[in-house]
């Protein structure tokens, strides 16, 4: 119990001067223990998108994520990074879902709408 009481009062004391910290600070402390997004950062503390990303890069834990890949390639296939050549297509009677990715790889006349 005693161990818990100080435990609690350790994380209320971390909790109060985070909030006198400015809002970089806040956004360092913040990624540091949550491991947020660009976008999440800039939303919750309002900050531009370069100081979110510059957070962001400083964190080694990002460091083993690959980056995202460019639009037009999907990793699919039977082996293991093996890519497939991808289009969108717009069918617009699906409405919402109207945009329709199509696999050009193969011979096979597959479409899916997401």
């Amino acid at each position: 119990l005693v161990e818990g009481n100080a435990y609690i009062d350790q994380v209320e004391s971390a909790v109060s001067t985070v909030s006198a910290l400015t809002p970089l600070q806040q956004t360092h402390k913040c990624q540091a223990f949550f491991h947020q997004s660009t976008s999440g950062l800039q939303a919750q503390f309002d900050i531009t998108k370069a100081e979110a990303r510059a957070k962001v890069a400083a964190c080694p834990h990002h460091a083993h994520i690959s980056p995202i890949q460019d639009q037009g390639v999907n990793p699919r296939g039977l082996q293991p990074r093996q890519i497939w050549q991808s289009d969108i297509t717009e069918f617009p009677p699906f409405g919402k879902l109207k945009y329709v990715p199509v696999a050009t790889c193969s011979q096979a006349i597959w479409a899916t709408s997401h």
